[in-house]
């Protein structure tokens, strides 16, 4: 998971990459999703904040506009030969950790910028996110440690604070 102002972009395994807007923590919506043509495993952030390198392990890599966060575009992927478990960026280059492979350098085919400035997404209550503990999904890397409390509702209908490892969160819609 990577934070960027009011924004967590969240590798989300089989669903690909996550945006939550999390501007009210005690509420965080899901604001955007791009499906990536392998499970994200990892992200890697680009300086200027517009790119997001998504790491899909035998998949290989790709690359997501987060431009406007709301609305994220799949720019580029590329099937490595190996295990792609983490990314850099810098500039047009990914350096991509390819497992027994060793060290790939990529250059993005991407252009920039985008043209089009697509409208923000606009909220009705209730929350659209439910974090449980214990359900184990997966959707980050396991060392993880999300950066703020959040309410934990229980089936039981109490609620308690509490830290929580981002592998014991699971996505739940209402």
């Amino acid at each position: 998971m990577k934070v960027v102002d009011n924004y967590a972009f969240v590798a989300d395994g089989d669903n690909g990459l996550t945006v939550v807007d999390w501007f009210d923590p005690y509420c965080p919506k899901v604001v955007g999703r791009v499906d990536t043509p392998g499970r994200a495993i990892n992200l890697a952030l680009a300086k200027r904040q517009e790119d997001v390198v998504v790491s899909m392990g035998e998949s290989g890599v790709a690359l997501v506009g987060i431009e406007y966060p709301w609305a994220p575009t799949l720019d580029d992927s590329f099937d490595t030969p190996g295990y792609a478990r983490s990314a850099q960026v810098e500039g047009r280059y990914i350096y991509v950790a390819d497992g027994n492979e060793g060290l790939l350098v990529l250059r993005s085919r991407s252009s920039y910028p985008r043209t089009e400035s697509p409208s923000p997404p606009t909220f009705e209550p209730p929350c659209d996110l439910d974090v449980r503990p214990g359900w184990g999904d997966g959707l980050t890397d396991s060392h993880d440690l999300l950066g703020w409390m959040d309410r934990i509702r229980k089936d039981e209908g109490d609620s308690q604070n509490l830290f929580v490892f981002a592998r014991d969160w699971k996505r739940v819609t209402e």
